[in-house]
C-alpha cells in the first residue's frame, strides 16, 4: 500500500512478503508420502493375491496326500480286516475286528470329507458351478435347509485362479448363512451379461437392518473386509442387501475379461 510523508507527499509503497518455501516443501513431502502409501497398497494387494494362491496350492497338495496316501492306507487296512470276518475266529475276536472296521470306515469318511473341504477335485475337474452345487448338496444333507441353483451360463469362462478365489468366497458366504442366518432356504444365482458375472447368495433368514451387523464382519481374516480385499485383486465387488426378517442377498460381481 502507498506511503505518504507528513505533508502527504507520496514517498513509496509498503508491502508484506511471505516465504512459502516451507509450505511448498511440506506439500511436496505430503504428495510423495501419499504416492508411497499408494504404491505400498498396490504391493500389499498383489502380495495378498499371491498368498491366497499359495495357500490354495498347499491345500491341494495336502488334499492329494490325504487321498493318495492316508486314504489308500486306510482303505487297504479296512479291506484286510474285513476279510478276517469270514474266518472261523473266536466271537470276541470277531467282535473286536468288526469294531475296528467300523472305526476305519469312519476314518475313511472323515478323511474323504477333509480332502474335499481342503481342495475339492470337482472344482478342477468339472468347474465352478458343479463345485458350488456339491457344496450346496453338503449343506442340504447336513442341515434342515433347502437349496437351489439358478444360472444362465453353465460353464463360466473364468481362469483357474479366479475360479478358486470365487469358490472360497461363495463358500464363506454360504457358511455364514448356515451358522448365523437361521434360514431354511438358500438360493445361489450365477448369471452373466455382456460385461459382468454375478454370483448371488440369497437366504430367507432373519436379516439385518444394517449390513455392518453381519456376524462375520468381525472375524479377522475371514470376514467382509477380507472378501472385499480378495475381490479387489480381480476388480470384483461385493454388495449386500439385507433387512430384518426379510433375509439377505450377497452379490459378488466380477468383470468379464475381454478376449
Amino acid at each position: 500500500f502507498p506511503i505518504y510523508d507528513s505533508e502527504l507527499m507520496f514517498i513509496g509503497y509498503r508491502g508484506v512478503t511471505h516465504d512459502i518455501t516451507l509450505r511448498r516443501q511440506a506439500e511436496e513431502d505430503l504428495k510423495n508420502s501419499l504416492e508411497e502409501i499408494k504404491n505400498y497398497q498396490i504391493k500389499l494387494k498383489k502380495l495378498n493375491s499371491e498368498l491366497i494362491l499359495a495357500e490354495e496350492k498347499e491345500r491341494r497338495r495336502i488334499a492329494e496326500y490325504l487321498h493318495d496316501g492316508v486314504g489308500q492306507i486306510l482303505s487297504i487296512a479296512h479291506i484286510s480286516l474285513s476279510s478276517l470276518l469270514s474266518k472261523n475266529l473266536d466271537p470276541e475276536v470277531q467282535k473286536m475286528i468288526s469294531a475296528s472296521t467300523g472305526l476305519l470306515s469312519d476314518a475313511i469318511v472323515q478323511t474323504r470329507t477333509l480332502t474335499y473341504d481342503l481342495s475339492p477335485p470337482i472344482l478342477y475337474e468339472l468347474g465352478l458351478i458343479q463345485a458350488i452345487t456339491w457344496k450346496l448338496d453338503q449343506i442340504k444333507n447336513n442341515y434342515p435347509i433347502a437349496v437351489t441353483v439358478q444360472t444362465n451360463d453353465t460353464n463360466p469362462d473364468i481362469d483357474d485362479n479366479t475360479r478358486i478365489l470365487l469358490y472360497r468366497i461363495i463358500c464363506e458366504l454360504l457358511i455364514n448363512v448356515v451358522k448365523h442366518a437361521e434360514a431354511d432356504l438358500i438360493e445361489v444365482q450365477i448369471m452373466k451379461d455382456e460385461n459382468f458375472y454375478y454370483f448371488a447368495v440369497i437366504d430367507n433368514g432373519h436379516g439385518f437392518d444394517d449390513p455392518s451387523e453381519l456376524n462375520f464382519i468381525k472375524k479377522g481374516g475371514h470376514g467382509l473386509f477380507s472378501i472385499h480385499e480378495r475381490l479387489d485383486s480381480i476388480q470384483g465387488k461385493l454388495n449386500i442387501e439385507t433387512e430384518t426378517n426379510k433375509g439377505t442377498k450377497a452379490m459378488v460381481s466380477i468383470p468379464i475379461k475381454k478376449k
